[in-house]
């Protein structure tokens, strides 16, 4: 005898509390469980589920921001972030750079996180030949992949500073982290629907972050170039 799924559903529990026996799932998904499998019964909503105000807490966004940079290419965020399989060329690895003035960004393919040091330098050296610009600050995280002494002593000879906010604390890194979560999601929504293996993701990411995420940076750091250029001269005249 074959039973349809609405049969299982239907013999697990006597009235169950579909909330409490799935674990917790958000209400969309249980509203759909019930119009497709066609089940009866009540359940919990999760604003109302005490489990779920305390087991589903998220940190608290800091309650003052940092200063924003008032030239471009006066502070940079940068932060790796690791892809899951590797792409066709055996890198897993993406370093994202971004202009904290206009959130122009740049990124890096690495296999390893170790080849972050080298990627960071070819980009200080693209801005300082390019705009005769040296970054006065880069922000990151504490990770391990900044910290050499010899890298550090090269920002520290180029006059750069280097912030690091606290570990474990992501949210002092609120421009990058999220940035890169963006990023992430915008490449498995392409990739998803297009029916492609994720290990093919450096194909979109290199056409989110031209067509897409950086256009959007262009138009806003014009802008700002041009408020900043005014409002000098004004204070000048």
């Amino acid at each position: 005898m074959k039973m349809s799924n609405s049969d299982v559903y239907s013999v697990m529990l006597k009235n169950p509390d579909w909330h409490l026996t799935l674990g917790h799932p958000i209400d969309a998904y249980l509203d759909q469980l019930i119009k497709i499998q066609n089940v009866s019964g009540e359940y919990t909503r999760s604003k109302d589920c005490e489990v779920c105000q305390h087991a589903k807490l998220k940190n608290c966004p800091h309650s003052k921001t940092l200063p924003m940079a008032k030239y471009p290419f006066f502070k940079s965020h940068m932060d790796p972030l690791q892809i899951t399989p590797p792409n066709q060329k055996g890198q897993q690895y993406i370093l994202v750079l971004i202009n904290d003035f206009s959130t122009f960004n740049f990124i890096f393919m690495m296999e390893r996180k170790n080849e972050a040091e080298s990627h960071i330098k070819s980009f200080l050296n693209e801005i300082k030949n390019k705009l005769n610009i040296i970054p006065a600050f880069l922000h990151t995280d504490q990770g391990g992949e900044f910290s050499s002494k010899n890298f550090l002593s090269k920002l520290k000879n180029k006059g750069i500073c280097l912030e690091q906010g606290p570990p474990n604390s992501p949210e002092t890194n609120g421009i990058a982290k999220p940035f890169n979560q963006t990023l992430l999601t915008k490449i498995r929504c392409l990739l998803g629907k297009s029916n492609i293996t994720m290990s093919y993701w450096d194909n979109p990411c290199w056409s989110l972050r031209t067509a897409v995420l950086n256009q959007n940076s262009a138009l806003k750091i014009y802008s700002l170039w041009n408020e900043c250029i005014s409002k000098e001269i004004n204070q000048w005249w």
